[in-house]
């Protein structure tokens, strides 16, 4: 949940100068699709087995898996096993989505860390209460949030990227502290190829299911 976004390029900025980034980028990509199949493989065929319609998104986690926890022996533990996951994921993704502001009005205003939380916790609070007052405005906001704006965003940042820095420069800052060289197609697949697959995501996102 939640790689990408400005706290991604935050959290960058906290790596040492001699951090091996390619190795890091690697093992993120590799550890988060790995979590994604493991979990698709163990949620999908409990939904089918259990005869429940699927579905996607805040229907799937929150009205068609308690339907099949419910129906399944066990279900009670298994339950409570995989939405406690869930909530730590889900806790670790708003501490990084925190520490953003966190760290924007420490600096622009001089604030200490314990002043920015005690004002932006309730400010965070507030702003999530329709989210969870209303299903229909949680989809709202995850279809403009989540399926437009995170693509919209994570092209941008490419675009940015591929066309505005340097060409030696990216290269220099991308293999600081790797032993494993990456070369020029890099630039290649940072202006092409990967922005021509966000749009393809961002069409789908919107294509009607």
């Amino acid at each position: 949940m939640s790689l990408g976004g400005t706290f991604f390029l935050l959290y960058g900025s906290y790596l040492r100068d001699d951090e091996n980034i390619p190795r890091t980028a690697i093992q993120i990509a590799f550890g988060d699709l790995t979590a994604a199949m493991l979990g698709g493989l163990a949620i999908l065929p409990a939904v089918f087995a259990m005869g429940v319609e699927p579905a996607s998104g805040p229907s799937l986690l929150f009205i068609t898996l308690p339907g099949v926890f419910a129906a399944m022996p066990g279900g009670a533990v298994v339950g409570g096993v995989f939405f406690g996951a869930l909530f730590t994921a889900a806790f670790l993704s708003a501490i990084a989505a925190m520490e953003v502001l966190v760290d924007g009005v420490k600096h622009y205003w001089n604030w200490s860390r314990g002043k920015a939380l005690a004002v932006l916790i309730p400010i965070q609070l507030v702003v999530a209460l329709p989210s969870m007052a209303s299903s229909d405005f949680l989809q709202w906001n995850d279809r403009i949030w989540g399926s437009t704006m995170q693509p919209i965003g994570s092209a941008l940042t490419l675009i940015a990227l591929g066309w505005f820095v340097a060409r030696g420069k990216a290269l220099a800052e991308i293999n600081r502290g790797s032993s494993m060289a990456i070369g020029s197609l890099w630039i290649f697949w940072i202006r092409w190829v990967i922005p021509a697959a966000i749009i393809v995501i961002l069409v789908y996102g919107w294509w009607p299911q």
